[in-house]
C-alpha cells in the first residue's frame, strides 16, 4: 500500500512490465498488486500470509516502470492475498449450503 498524492477513482491495469494492478481505497492509498504465483492450496491462515520480499521489490520496480506519479512513494504497508479460483475455471454461484440467506460469488 501507498499513499496516492491524488484520489484514485478507479482501478488502473497496467501493460508490461509484470502487468501490476492499481486499486484505489477509500482512504486515499493505493493497493498495487501483479506478479501471481501459480495456483496452489491455502494453507495459511488468515493474516499470517507469507510477505516475499523479491515479490514486493519486483511490483516497486515495474510500479516506478509504469507511474511517475505512483513510482517514487514508498510502501508503507507489504502485504500478500490469495486470489481465489476453482479448478476448472468456472466460477461459484449459489447459496452456501447450510447458511440461510448466503450467496457466493466468486472465481
Amino acid at each position: 500500500l501507498i499513499p496516492s498524492p491524488r484520489v484514485l477513482n478507479q482501478a488502473v491495469f497496467f501493460q508490461g512490465h509484470g502487468d501490476p494492478e492499481v486499486y484505489p481505497r477509500p482512504d486515499g492509498d493505493a493497493y498495487i498488486t501483479g506478479f501471481p504465483d501459480q495456483p496452489t492450496y491455502v494453507t495459511e491462515i488468515p493474516s499470517q500470509e507469507e510477505v516475499r520480499d523479491d515479490a514486493i521489490a519486483k511490483l516497486i520496480d515495474a510500479t516506478q516502470k509504469t507511474s511517475s506519479e505512483l513510482g517514487n512513494i514508498p510502501p508503507h504497508t507489504k502485504q500478500s492475498c490469495y486470489l481465489p479460483t476453482t479448478n476448472d475455471g468456472l466460477p461459484v454461484i449459489g447459496k452456501l449450503p447450510g447458511v440461510g440467506g448466503v450467496f457466493v460469488a466468486s472465481g
